[in-house]
């Protein structure tokens, strides 16, 4: 992962990147989650204690890059349905009623952390907008 995000941010220096520069800033958070939710498939599935990372992310990508809200509801969506795959390829489907019930919990987590980042993203970008506008 670090190599992979190595050369996505070499990417930044070149004609390439400077003209595709959304498409490279939502791909670095979408592979980290992406290789989270293989921690969580290596570890324990449903089980493995890495879906908070999960939120983590969600929470500061949404906060701290100057998206839309579009693009905050990308993020998490994509990195709900990751979380899903991950979970469920661990034979979720044949575990025990426990585990059913810790998977609900992070999902529900996961999902609280998505609509709260989400729609702050929403208005920090209207904020972005309003200030833009006053200074023009």
């Amino acid at each position: 992962m670090t190599l992979l995000s190595t050369l996505i941010y070499g990417l930044h220096f070149t004609q390439f990147g400077k003209r595709h520069i959304l498409t490279r800033g939502m791909v670095w958070p979408i592979l980290v989650n992406i290789y989270l939710c293989i921690m969580i498939y290596m570890a324990d599935g449903a089980l493995s204690p890495y879906y908070a990372a999960l939120n983590v992310m969600i929470f500061g990508f949404a906060l701290l890059m100057p998206w839309t809200f579009r693009e905050a509801l990308f993020l998490s969506v994509s990195t709900l349905i990751f979380y899903l795959i991950a979970s469920y390829t661990n034979h979720l489907y044949i575990q025990p009623l426990e585990t059913w019930s810790i998977f609900f919990t992070n999902l529900y987590f996961i999902s609280l952390t998505s609509i709260i980042s989400t729609t702050s993203s929403y208005f920090i970008a209207q904020n972005r907008i309003s200030d833009f506008n006053l200074r023009q």
